[in-house]
C-alpha cells in the first residue's frame, strides 16, 4: 500500500470540527508511517488556529499553514498543495462529511490502478448521500451536469473535494480558481492532459460540527465563470 501521502484540509472557522479530529481522523491513520496532515487555516475568525496547533503539538505528522485573510477554499487547497511534501495528496473536507475511513479506499484504489487522480464519489450509488440538505444536492447535480457536457470523459462527481492526486501533477498545474470550483478546474486539466482518473464509492453525510460556509449564489456564479473558461480552453487548446 502507498504510504507516502499528504492530507490537505482547508479550514475556515472550523474549530468545532477540528476538536473531533482526535476521535475521527487520527484513528484512521494508524498503521501508516510516511504521511503528513496539513491543516490550512484560511483566515479564520474563531479558534481554528488554536485547535490546529493543539493537534500539531500532539502529533509530529501534523503541519499548520495559516494566513490572516480568508482566500476561499480553492486558495486554501492551493496553499496545502504548495506545502505538501509527499508523493500523493489527499484533499479532505474539514467538516469530515466524507468520513476519514475512506482514505484507505483512495490509497488502495490508486495502488491497484496507478491512477493520477482517485475521486471519492457519492453519486455512484443510491445510498451515497445521507441527510445532506436538498438545496446543496440540487446545486451539486446541476453543476455536475453542465461540467459533464464539457468534459470528454464520463465522471460521476466533478465538483466534490474528497480526492487523491499524484502530487507532481497538481504541483505543476496552473490553477486559477480560489473557490469551490477549484475541484472541477483541476479535474478538467487532468483530463485535458489525458491523465488517468478513476472514481470509487464514498458516502457523503450531513455536517455534524460547526456551520457550512458555502454561499450558494456565489459558488453558482463561480461555477458559471469556470464553465465559460473551460469552453475557452477547449476551443483554443
Amino acid at each position: 500500500m502507498k504510504e507516502n501521502f499528504s492530507i490537505v484540509i482547508p479550514a475556515y472557522n472550523e474549530e468545532d470540527s477540528i476538536k473531533n479530529y482526535d476521535a475521527l481522523l487520527i484513528p484512521n491513520l494508524e498503521g501508516y508511517k510516511n504521511f503528513e496532515v496539513i491543516i490550512v487555516d484560511d483566515g479564520s475568525k474563531d479558534k481554528t488556529l488554536d485547535e490546529a496547533n493543539k493537534l500539531k503539538n500532539k502529533y509530529k505528522f501534523v503541519k499548520v499553514v495559516s494566513y490572516g485573510k480568508n482566500g476561499g477554499m480553492g486558495y486554501a487547497i492551493k496553499e496545502g498543495i504548495r506545502n505538501a511534501a509527499k508523493d500523493f495528496i489527499i484533499v479532505l473536507d474539514s467538516d469530515l462529511t466524507f468520513h476519514p475511513k475512506y482514505i484507505k479506499d483512495l490509497l488502495e484504489a490508486q495502488e491497484r490502478s496507478n491512477a493520477d487522480c482517485v475521486i471519492g464519489s457519492h453519486l455512484m450509488d443510491k445510498e451515497g448521500v445521507l441527510d445532506v440538505p436538498f438545496i446543496r444536492l440540487v446545486l451539486h447535480k446541476l453543476v455536475n451536469y453542465f461540467y459533464y457536457l464539457l468534459f470528454d470523459r464520463r465522471v460521476h462527481t466533478i465538483s466534490s473535494v474528497f480526492r487523491l492526486y499524484r502530487s507532481k501533477e497538481v504541483k505543476e498545474m496552473e490553477i486559477e480558481s480560489n473557490g469551490f470550483n477549484i475541484n472541477a478546474e483541476i479535474l478538467f486539466k487532468l483530463i485535458q492532459k489525458k491523465k488517468k482518473v478513476i472514481e470509487i464509492p464514498a458516502k457523503l453525510t450531513k455536517r455534524k460540527f460547526g456551520v457550512s460556509k458555502i454561499n450558494l449564489y456565489k459558488e453558482a456564479k463561480n461555477h458559471m465563470i469556470l464553465i465559460l473558461k473551460i469552453l475557452k480552453w477547449k476551443l483554443f487548446k
